[in-house]
């Protein structure tokens, strides 16, 4: 597989590419609206997850790899049912620092939870759109370059070395989208959008940078995976594999726009079986 193939892909273009495989048939499956068919669509990426957690605990690096698209393909689709940008989210609060401590290269650790009195207030919306106004040279500008990012400010972390920890924190986060799931089916429409621009932005963001971070790790292990799918790319990066999983539409149906009787959707079984690459 010749990687020259291949371009970094932006967030959008990223985000863009699952619309166009999979934008009608989630509308017909979850439906219109902002909490219509929520609950059902994150469970999708729950269940991804929890393939994911099945790779990590066996050792099972394709299948790691080959659930991880399908992690960010489902994330991906539920930033668009709630009309989120993940172009704008990500670098709202992660502007090339941590938004707990406002460091490029984080140094919370267990001062986040003993510290609570002296540390600043986390994710403040006016300190945050300053260091991103002085940050804006520095903006990512590709899917990598934020794997990059996300890297360089927790990378120091014991706990960023390894997978099963990183796993957990993902896990958390998800959680919290899924609170905050619960919690908008009984607002009204203004609150459903404030919580949606605000609490759900904040979480769904936190989400995509422990997925980076997980994508992170595995590429350390990359050169076991290219070696298993027989390609010559061990230093494979993230856009790279969203395109060879999904360059030819759904990888379940083989169409450039899925449909309603994709047999991954109708069988359940999409993620039980390793993508061909």
């Amino acid at each position: 597989m010749d990687k020259t193939h291949f371009r970094a892909l932006t967030l959008n273009e990223t985000q863009q590419l699952f619309r166009d495989i999979y934008g009608a048939v989630n509308e017909e499956r979850f439906g219109l609206g902002l909490t219509r068919g929520v609950s059902s669509m994150w469970l999708r990426v729950v269940r991804h997850a929890g393939e994911v957690a099945r790779a990590i605990r066996k050792d099972d690096d394709p299948l790691l790899i080959c659930e991880l698209p399908q992690l960010l393909c489902w994330y991906c689709s539920f930033c668009d049912k709630l009309g989120i940008s993940l172009e704008e989210i990500i670098w709202r609060y992660f502007p090339y620092v941590c938004p707990t401590c406002y460091a490029e290269m984080c140094i919370c650790g267990p001062r986040k939870e003993q510290d609570q009195e002296n540390r600043p207030k986390q994710k403040d919306p006016a300190l945050l759109d300053q260091i991103a106004a002085r940050n804006a040279g520095r903006r990512p500008f590709s899917l990598d370059d934020y794997v990059s990012m996300f890297e360089r400010i927790y990378g120091g972390h014991n706990e960023a070395a390894h997978i099963d920890g990183i796993f957990l924190h993902l896990m958390e986060e998800l959680g919290e989208v899924a609170k905050l799931i619960h919690i908008l089916k009984h607002l009204d429409r203004p609150a459903q959008a404030r919580i949606r621009d605000v609490e759900m932005s904040s979480e769904l963001a936190d989400v995509f940078s422990w997925i980076c971070k997980l994508w992170g790790n595995a590429d350390a292990r990359m050169w076991r995976i290219s070696e298993y799918f027989e390609l010559k790319m061990p230093d494979m990066k993230l856009s790279s594999l969203i395109e060879m999983v999904y360059k030819r539409g759904c990888p379940e149906c083989h169409r450039e726009q899925c449909a309603s009787d994709c047999p991954g959707w109708n069988t359940m079984n999409g993620g039980d079986r390793l993508v061909t690459l």
